[in-house]
Parts: structure tokens; sequence; C-alpha cells
């Protein structure tokens, strides 16, 4: 494995995000929906630095799979219910945009309730998909080539989700 974002890089990030967030929404309400299992820890730090500035922000989950190893299925499966969206601002919390799939699919379900508002932020964004549909508004780090990462929620077969870096594994 090899180090491909810092902790401390990531932090900062996290923290330039929650402050662009912040501006575009100064006065309305916001529900943060997070993706899991990889995008816990992203929205939980990214959580934590909006309630620094704003009073009224909720989170709500919805988790989704459809990788198997180090691919994507192109099958989605959610566990559970769709959060109630109708009339509130969204912004979807995703940890990897790689194919694009589970993003979209998720996006529409969300898209088809009426929100006020629908946006998405992406810790990662992986410049290898380009036939992407929907607008992705935030966007944490660009990997550039098409390397599997691993750590701070990001997982191999449930394996390396706790690092507090993000690596690259061949």
């Amino acid at each position: 494995m090899n180090i491909f974002i810092t902790q401390d890089k990531i932090k900062k990030r996290v923290k330039e995000l929650s402050l662009l967030i912040s501006s575009d929404y100064p006065d309305k309400e916001l529900m943060l929906i997070s993706i899991l299992k990889g995008s816990f820890i992203f929205t939980s730090d990214l959580f934590r630095e909006l309630s620094r500035v704003k009073n009224n922000i909720s989170v709500d989950f919805i988790r989704a799979k459809s990788y198997s190893g180090k691919h994507s299925s192109g099958i989605l499966n959610i566990d559970g219910s769709i959060p109630n969206v109708c009339g509130k601002n969204i912004i979807i919390v995703e940890d990897i945009l790689d194919t694009g799939f589970t993003l979209e699919q998720i996006y529409h379900k969300l898209l088809s309730q009426k929100p006020e508002s629908l946006e998405i932020i992406v810790l990662i964004n992986k410049k290898s998909y380009d036939k992407l549909t929907i607008p992705i508004k935030y966007s944490g780090f660009t990997l550039e080539d098409d390397k599997f990462i691993v750590g701070y929620g990001l997982d191999y077969n449930e394996k390396y989700r706790g690092l507090p870096d993000i690596y690259t594994i061949d």
C-alpha cells in the first residue's frame, strides 16, 4: 500500500468543504444523506465541521452496495428505506465516485420525492468515469488514474476502513 492522502490533508479539505457548504446554505435547514458504508467517516467529520457553523443540520443514512471485491457488480442493493426528503435541502454524501452507478440510482430515487434542493458531495472523484449524468457540486479530491484506494471509510472486502489516511493498493 502507498499513501495517497494524509489524514491532515483530509481534515483540512473537510473543513474547507464545510465552509463552502455553510456559505451556500446560510440560513436554511440542511440534511446530509450518507451512503453507507464507505462514507460514514467522511459524513461524521463533515457533519461535525458543519455543526460548528450551522445549528440547523441533520443526517440520515442509506445503506447501499454495488461492489463485489474491487469491481461494481452493476446491481444496486439498498437495505432499508429511503429517507423522506420532500421539501428539504439535501446533500448526498458519497465516499468515492467511481462508476457512478450507485450514486445515480440514489440521486434519482431522492429527486422523485421533490426535495427543495439536491446536491452531491464526494470525497474522491475518480476521473476514469465520464458518463455521469448527474451534477457533482462538491468534491474533495481527484484520483486521476484507476487505482484502488482504501482507508478513511473506504474498504477492500470490509478491511482497511479504519485507516486514518487513504492508501492506494495494488
